[in-house]
């Protein structure tokens, strides 16, 4: 009867109590079991991934300096190069500066290069790359078969300028640089193409360029040779052949060798195209 008393006392209000009390005691619970859990796993996880982090960390990269001369030594200028394994950090285009040489970084390992100028022979060079290096890659290239190639150590101070200007020109058209292009030229320039027409002006003889640009053609391959230069006071006349590889937005091209005639002018000391004659 006590007992049916008791149950009788006890009011929605007070079970309702009662069920909270118990409901929050066991969620606490809960809670804290899953914290604990949790606390545990990323524990376990945190000792697990870090050896692995640790010998997955990115090494030092090494320095390469590449340096490309001619038979007398001389550095050769523009000189184009490829690196195997390709990194993708570097620049699609890679050549030498003006003293013959070019510095890339390299992540450890083995690489070859594959270095090509004008009226030279192709050269390749393997060697490995150590973390946190540095190290000087050298070629020594030897004249291609037959070439009357320019070397810049038996040549005048004009010819040797003339000769620079020449690989400049060509590095204009492979960046499809129409301003520094048509910069070369005289103002008076007369150009004449193998099609059999002339153009007159810096701004005509720069037309063709303008015109592959707005095509999006790419230049993706040009060699030079053999070539000769002459200079005397303020003239000087270059001659040489050029193969070109032009490709349109689809990849599609067609290999060309054309004759080049250049005669150059020196106005107030800087040296300017004045005029051309191209032939197949």
């Amino acid at each position: 009867m006590c007992g049916c008393i008791l149950v009788a006392v006890i009011s929605r209000n007070d079970w309702a109590v009662i069920f909270a009390n118990t409901y929050q005691s066991n969620t606490e619970g809960t809670i804290r079991t899953m914290l604990r859990t949790t606390a545990l796993m990323a524990v376990f996880l945190l000792a697990s991934i870090h050896p692995f982090a640790s010998a997955q960390a990115a090494p030092v990269a090494g320095r390469v300096t590449i340096k490309v001369l001619d038979p007398t030594g001389a550095p050769i200028p523009h000189a184009r190069m490829r690196i195997v394994p390709y990194p993708l950090a570097l620049s699609l285009k890679l050549e030498t500066s003006s003293e013959g040489v070019v510095d890339v970084p390299l992540s450890p390992g083995p690489y070859e290069i594959f270095v090509q100028a004008n009226g030279f022979k192709p050269a390749s060079q393997k060697f490995e790359v150590a973390a946190n290096t540095s190290q000087m890659v050298t070629f020594a290239l030897r004249l291609g078969e037959g070439s009357l190639v320019f070397l810049t150590s038996t040549r005048s101070p004009d010819e040797q300028e003339v000769w620079q200007l020449e690989n400049a020109l060509w590095k204009y058209v492979a960046d499809l640089d129409v301003r520094n292009y048509e910069a070369s030229w005289a103002k008076d320039a007369v150009a004449l193409r193998q099609e059999g027409y002339y153009l007159f002006g810096q701004k005509d003889v720069a037309t063709w360029l303008r015109r592959y640009e707005a095509g999006k053609l790419e230049l993706d391959e040009y060699s030079l040779g053999p070539i000769e230069v002459r200079a005397n006071g303020n003239a000087a006349v270059a001659y040489y052949s050029v193969k070109t590889l032009w490709l349109d937005n689809l990849g599609r091209g067609t290999p060309k060798w054309v004759r080049v005639a250049h005669t150059w002018t020196k106005i107030d000391g800087h040296w300017r195209l004045l005029g051309e004659d191209i032939s197949e």
